[in-house]
């Protein structure tokens, strides 16, 4: 199986999220799949653990990852994925188009609503609490959330 990786992620130095990414795409590549990541990162340079192979489009801020996240539907395209694995992050018009290409697999580790309104301001909160069942829709499988 092919399983396109995306990221919105500092991949120039190795991170607890590029930590988890990296074992993440380990496991797949031992059980025999072809994984690619594809980040839109504030920096080009890849931190050595991530060792296989990817694309990275420069993005230095949250506006410019709207902007920039449309040059990676032609690299996801044309390498033609089984499989789009994403953590949770702001929505984006280019998920939509990747979701309508794709089978999608949306990651989401915590109450996205409480922790995007704690670490971001309030435009930012708004947008993603207005947007984010958007790209939920397009997901084929839903699980329920369990806080403890």
């Amino acid at each position: 199986m092919k399983i396109a990786y995306i990221i919105e992620e500092d991949v120039s130095y190795e991170s607890g999220v590029l930590k988890k990414l990296a074992a993440q795409m380990q496991a797949w590549l031992g059980e025999g799949h072809q994984v690619k990541f594809f980040a839109l990162s504030p920096k080009l340079e890849v931190c050595p653990r991530l060792n296989v192979a990817g694309e990275v489009i420069l993005s230095p801020s949250v506006l410019t990852n709207q902007i920039q996240a449309v040059k990676l539907v032609k690299p996801i395209t044309v390498w033609q994925p089984d499989i789009v694995y994403m953590r949770l992050g702001l929505y984006n018009p280019f998920w939509i188009k990747i979701s309508s290409s794709f089978p999608i697999v949306i990651e989401v580790n915590s109450d996205d609503l409480s922790e995007h309104n704690a670490s971001h301001n309030y435009h930012s909160w708004l947008y993603h609490r207005l947007t984010r069942d958007i790209l939920f829709r397009k997901v084929g499988g839903r699980y329920g959330l369990c806080y403890t």
